[in-house]
Parts: C-alpha cells; structure tokens; sequence
C-alpha cells in the first residue's frame, strides 16, 4: 500500500522556510517560476527530478514540494515514497494558489506566459495577414489560414508548435 505524503499549510511551510527549517522546492518548468513563485523557493522542475541532488540540496532540512495545482508536487512526492528515507517530505496544501490564498507574497518576473505570448503572436499574425490581402496582394489571406491551422492542430494535439518555438527565445529561457 503506497504511503502518503503527509501535508503542510502554507503558513507551517513559510514559518519552515523562514526559520531555516525547510527548502520549498517548485516543481514547476522553469518559465513557469519565471513568471511567479514563492520567494526562496527552488526551481527543481519534476520532468528532471533526482531525488538525490534535492535531498543535497535540502542538507537535512524538511523537503516541501508546491506547483500550480499539486499534481506535479504529487509526482514528486511519490519518487520519495520509494526512498528509505521520506519522513521529511511534505506537500504543500494548495500549492502556489493556496500560498496566494493565505496572503502570503510572491515574486513575479518580466516574463509574459508562454500561453499570451503565443495569444499574441497568433493575433498579430492573423492581422497582419488579413490587411496585407486587403492593401498588397489577396493572397495574404493564406497567412490567416496557416496560423488557424496551427492553433486548431495545438488545440486537438496539445502540441503548440510556436511555443515550442516562442520558448527558444532567450528571455524564456532562464
């Protein structure tokens, strides 16, 4: 029988981590802490977890995972659970929502999400495409299909084909 993570409010985690006690590791990409997360948190995304590098970096301190709705900080959890020793492990309850929802601050950087980056982009494109075919040449209109095509086939695949190139930009990039 799998044992569960035991939890802790955001409150208990902030009082751990201001007092030394805990690490709170964010397991959330790397663009996602960019745009908001706890202050001194780590960034230690779950698609790289090593359960060795977090407990080096935790040097015996409590380990207390957050993300953006606890999924993630769930997965992290459970490649603890096979260790012999998880009896410092802690999910946060409410992840970074629940931090916000106790008042308690974050830090949010310059970075505009990769989502309104992609929102934006698309828009231009589509506009772009639309006042060419209606000031240069009607062929222009192709552009607004192209882009159409793109969002229609991210929205059935859950493949974006431009974030995945909007994330190759440096300042998505930490």
């Amino acid at each position: 029988m799998p044992q569960t993570t035991p939890k802790v409010s955001p409150q208990q985690a902030k009082n751990w981590l201001d007092n030394g006690e805990a690490v709170i590791f964010d397991v959330r990409e790397q663009v996602e802490f960019n745009e908001e997360h706890i202050p001194g948190a780590v960034c230690h995304p779950v698609s790289s977890l090593d359960v060795e590098q977090i407990r080096r970096l935790a040097a015996g301190k409590k380990i207390v995972f957050q993300c953006a709705s606890g999924k993630r900080a769930g997965m992290a959890c459970e490649k603890f659970t096979d260790s012999a020793q998880n009896d410092n492990i802690f999910l946060m309850e409410g992840s970074l929502p629940g931090w916000k929802q106790a008042g308690l601050a974050t830090e949010k950087g310059g970075v505009i999400s990769l989502e309104r980056q992609v929102m934006i982009v698309a828009g231009f494109l589509v506009l772009l495409g639309f006042f060419l075919s209606l000031s240069v040449a009607p062929g222009f209109i192709w552009l607004c299909g192209f882009v159409g095509a793109g969002l229609f086939f991210a929205g059935v695949s859950g493949t974006c084909m431009m974030k995945n190139l909007l994330r190759q930009f440096p300042f998505n990039k930490s």
